[in-house]
């Protein structure tokens, strides 16, 4: 697991926002609530964004929420029960006409791959069957990268809009 990114990841991040972080604590519930190890990675960046909040055109699932929905566990509860997601998955977004999900393995220090599907492939995650549409990102890393560069290439293309603020 390539720690060095995604603490280089979280210093990218401080640069146009400020942190939001989950505690150790707080993940370590998450992970008694849902029966899973998270990766070491996630825990990194999870010291400073919490989801929640939109970065690199997609809203992410905010990783605990004060209220009894719209996090990470009521919305991967929500799925296990509806269309019986295997419990190695967790539901970090739901964007239009898809599903963003990781893939947790036994130990933390694996990486953990992110696939982003389209919503006709959702089924093929619980029978195994080849995804038809999917991106896949090796690490929870790898995907937050991507959202960084996203994120930033937005504000760069607006940068020159009169009254834009960076």
């Amino acid at each position: 697991m390539n720690l060095q990114l995604a603490q280089e990841l979280v210093q990218r991040y401080l640069q146009f926002a400020d942190a939001d972080p989950v505690t150790p604590a707080q993940l370590g519930h998450l992970e008694a609530q849902l029966n899973v190890v998270l990766p070491e990675d996630l825990k990194l960046i999870a010291s400073v964004y919490s989801g929640g909040r939109q970065i690199g055109g997609l809203s992410i699932e905010k990783i605990l929420a004060d209220e009894p929905y719209g996090d990470v566990a009521s919305c991967t509860h929500a799925l296990r029960r509806s269309i019986q997601l295997p419990d190695r998955y967790l539901v970090l977004a739901e964007p239009p006409e898809s599903l963003v999900v990781f893939e947790t393995k036994a130990q933390a220090t694996i990486e953990t791959p992110v696939i982003w599907l389209a919503s006709y492939d959702v089924d093929r995650l619980r029978t195994g069957e080849p995804l038809r549409d999917a991106d896949l990102f090796e690490s929870y890393s790898e995907f937050f990268a991507f959202l960084l560069d996203r994120e930033l290439e937005e504000r760069d293309d607006h940068s020159e809009e009169p009254g834009y603020i960076r």
